[in-house]
């Protein structure tokens, strides 16, 4: 009897054993899978532009293409719930896209490209910004077309984005 018990026992070790080095090895298998997925959309939506890039382009969170277009053509970018607005000119008419991504993502991505985050619903594309002014008790934006409403500074950001609009360039 005594025999018996101990051959159970280690046979039930040796499927415990067995059973244990199944799910590590597909547990593996997983997290090399989902480090390929991370490695995928990280080199796709996270990384910023290189300077020389010529386009804006624009990914969703799942790392696809949505949109491309020149810098000069974008205006802002807002928030809206879990999407990103993107004001750009369409030929001669101010259009938008809805982007399934967050501002602190594109603020990110083109931190480099003179794209500033100016309120916690805006970014702005500082190259297309014609004047900064004082309105009541708020800074605005203006872009100097009429299709673009101006877009307020809120207090956090009013140093930063000063400083850069006043920025002499030509050193």
């Amino acid at each position: 009897m005594v025999g018996i018990d101990s051959q159970i026992i280690f046979l039930l070790v040796i499927a415990l054993v067995v059973a244990m080095l199944i799910v590590i090895l597909y547990l593996g298998r997983e997290v090399r899978h989902k480090n390929e997925q991370i490695t995928k959309l990280l080199s796709s939506s996270s990384v910023p532009l290189d300077a020389k890039t010529e386009m804006f382009n624009f990914y969703d969170e799942k790392g696809e293409l949505k949109l491309s277009v020149r810098p000069e053509m974008v205006y802002y970018i807002e928030s809206a719930d879990n999407y990103a607005v993107i004001h750009y000119l369409n030929g001669n008419k101010l259009d938008k896209i809805f982007l399934r991504n967050t501002l602190k993502n594109i603020e990110w991505r083109f931190r480099d490209r003179n794209v500033v985050r100016c309120h916690r619903s805006y970014i702005i594309n500082l190259n297309k910004v014609q004047m900064l002014r004082r309105d009541e008790n708020e800074m605005l934006l203006d872009f100097g077309d009429d299709r673009v409403p101006p877009i307020p500074v809120s207090k956090g950001y009013v140093e930063n984005v000063v400083n850069l609009f006043t920025q002499d360039t030509t050193n």
